[in-house]
């Protein structure tokens, strides 16, 4: 019998979202997760301070994809504003981000972020690029909801139960990807 899938957070932090395991596992060659112990669920893997930032679930996509290809991912969303009032009043994490991150993959470079709308655009584009990294690997499940939806915390366990089923039968059936979406 195959182990069930990981459920792995790939949203932004402070959104619902095993930090410093993935950073050595990653520095020593080794599987992102390999070093996090044997869990179920994988969350807040991100981590800004001040020597620098670290977000796995942009950097190292393909390599937790590479270790986990069945895996769940779960993205959480928020409105864009509340997002960004509680990165700006969270222990100076929006100072840390301008000064210390930088996410090539969606021209987002050191300085940026001290407008809302440098966030904003940051926040979409992760977005965007985690539904075609998914819509690419069929292997991979994509669940996505709100934190703010009424009845929210049943949906993660709800959801990835259904979806793991779904997903298994849409793949005996030949139906292609299962995208299930929470709102």
């Amino acid at each position: 019998m195959n182990a069930a899938p990981k459920v792995i957070n790939v949203g932004w932090p402070k959104i619902g979202s095993t930090r410093s395991c993935m950073a050595r596992a990653i520095k020593n060659n080794m599987p992102p997760l390999s070093t996090c112990g044997s869990y179920g669920a994988y969350t807040q893997m991100d981590m800004t301070e001040k020597e620098g930032c670290y977000f796995p679930q942009i950097s190292y996509l393909n390599e937790i994809y590479d270790e986990e290809p069945s895996a769940i991912l779960i993205l959480p969303f928020r409105n864009i504003s509340e997002w960004i009032s509680s990165v700006s009043r969270y222990h100076d994490m929006r100072n840390r981000m301008i000064n210390v991150c930088e996410f090539p993959e969606y021209s987002f470079a050191l300085g940026m972020g001290a407008k809302d709308e440098e966030l904003e655009d940051l926040y979409c584009q992760h977005v965007k690029h985690i539904r075609k990294f998914v819509a690419e690997r069929p292997s991979l499940t994509l669940i996505e909801y709100s934190i703010g939806a009424d009845g929210v915390g049943d949906y993660p366990t709800k959801w990835v139960k259904n979806a793991i089923e779904i997903r298994d039968r849409w793949k005996r059936e030949g139906y292609g990807t299962f995208l299930p979406t929470m709102s």
